[in-house]
């Protein structure tokens, strides 16, 4: 019952990240559009997506495998913007905007998995700085 209990709750991860993505990209495509900004440049918003998607989804997971849910999760995050670049460049047509897309989504991911390792997430940070052991 334990192996179930924990594919289930990596499921839940993976459509948590979806969906937080998914939701966040669109609310920040709406404030650009309402903006007037150039429609294509979507750097910000992917940047928070990946991020907050990366985040929502480790927090499912179990404690002790949530630094391998936000490698995995930020890998899939990942995968769909790189897949645009890559058909862009053996296309012999590279779009700036595909790889700007996939650096934000890379770097947003990325500032997941590095607070994580410096324990922000873990409240160990907090611990430390006000002199408490644990």
């Amino acid at each position: 019952m334990r192996a179930v209990g924990v594919i289930l709750r990596w499921v839940g991860a993976v459509f948590a990240a979806a969906l937080i993505f998914v939701i966040v990209y669109v609310v920040g495509a709406l404030i650009r559009h309402r903006l007037g900004a150039y429609p294509s440049r979507l750097d910000w918003p992917s940047l928070m997506a990946a991020f907050l998607a990366v985040t929502a989804g480790t927090y499912v997971v179990a404690r002790e495998q949530r630094g391998t849910a936000a490698l995995v999760l930020s890998s899939l995050i990942c995968a769909a913007p790189l897949w645009a670049v890559l058909q862009g460049v053996l296309g012999s047509h590279f779009s700036f905007v595909n790889f700007e897309t996939f650096c934000s989504v890379l770097v947003g991911s990325s500032t997941h998995l590095m607070l994580a390792r410096s324990g922000f997430f873990s409240g160990k940070r907090a611990n430390r700085v006000a002199g408490r052991t644990g």
